[in-house]
């Protein structure tokens, strides 16, 4: 009896969509994307629905004029919570053997960025490692039962959309609607 077995395909790497920048909102910027939402003109005469999405494709326009967009990019897995200047500098020498290396395409500087490359891995592993140790046994303690909530409650607000409405308010200015209520 013959057997076929297919071979899985690698997955694509998921893609971090592009979003506008509202973290730019201030300052000079705030000041002139408020001016352009008192210039913002909605017609009252149609649908409620179609005059949300009037205003929201105006406000949308107006932001990402003022404060850009980010560039669409696969998703990282970096951790870069533990990053420390030895990590930084192995890592930066690496970078450097390697466009050496690219640049000159010979065996020598080949090697020489590979060695660079072990070098950075072993580094990398020795600093996640004593970093990691610190966290697991802080986490054992009585207050490191405390962290274990605190560690879940920022990765839960990580993984919130950010351009969700964080809160709608009414005519007379009161919070209608806010996130935190949920």
């Amino acid at each position: 009896m013959d057997m076929i077995f297919h071979q899985k395909s690698a997955s694509k790497p998921q893609k971090v969509p592009e979003t506008t920048k509202w973290w730019l909102l201030k300052g000079d910027k705030a000041d002139e994307f408020r001016q352009d939402m008192e210039d913002m003109t909605i017609s009252m005469d149609v649908d409620v629905n179609l005059m949300w999405q009037q205003a929201y494709a105006q406000i949308m326009k107006a932001a990402n004029r003022i404060l850009g967009r980010t560039k669409p990019d696969k998703k990282s897995s970096r951790e870069t919570w533990w990053w420390n200047p030895t990590k930084q500098i192995a890592l930066q020498e690496k970078k450097r053997t390697f466009k050496i290396w690219q640049s000159t395409r010979s065996q020598k500087d080949r090697d020489v960025y590979k060695t660079a490359k072990k070098r950075t891995k072993k580094t990398v592993a020795i600093e996640r490692r004593k970093v990691l140790g610190f966290l697991y046994n802080t986490l054992e303690s009585r207050d490191g039962q405390k962290e274990i909530f605190k560690l879940s409650k920022s990765r839960s607000k990580a993984s919130e959309d950010p351009v969700k409405t964080r809160a709608i308010k009414g005519c007379d200015g009161a919070i209608r609607y806010s996130d935190e209520a949920s």
